[in-house]
């Protein structure tokens, strides 16, 4: 990371832990959008020391797993919202799982 520079301002960092919705998501201006695959996430902690000051959004999978990763970043940088579509609610009733 010695010597990064970013020649515009980014908006945005966004993280998407699914390889194929990274590959599907269309690019905005000034955003970085970056892969962050499952619990590798050593090079992304590094990536975020950049963003102290720039919204990071996490969109992980909808999983426990995927649940974890999120909190697992939100403890590094406590601003990391989490992206959530809008149409996860369909799911619930085919692929939910009862709690106690």
């Amino acid at each position: 990371m010695d010597g990064l520079e970013f020649l515009v301002k980014i908006s945005t960092v966004l993280l998407v832990e699914n390889l194929g919705a990274w590959r599907d998501i269309c690019t905005l201006p000034n955003w970085i959008i970056a892969h962050v695959p499952g619990w590798d996430t050593a090079a992304t902690s590094l990536l975020l020391d950049c963003f102290i000051h720039t919204p990071i959004v996490h969109f992980g999978d909808l999983d426990p797993n995927g649940v974890r990763i999120m909190l697992h970043l939100r403890s590094r940088v406590p601003h990391l919202e989490w992206f959530v579509p809008e149409f996860w609610s369909e799911y619930i009733s085919t692929h939910g799982l009862p709690t106690d």
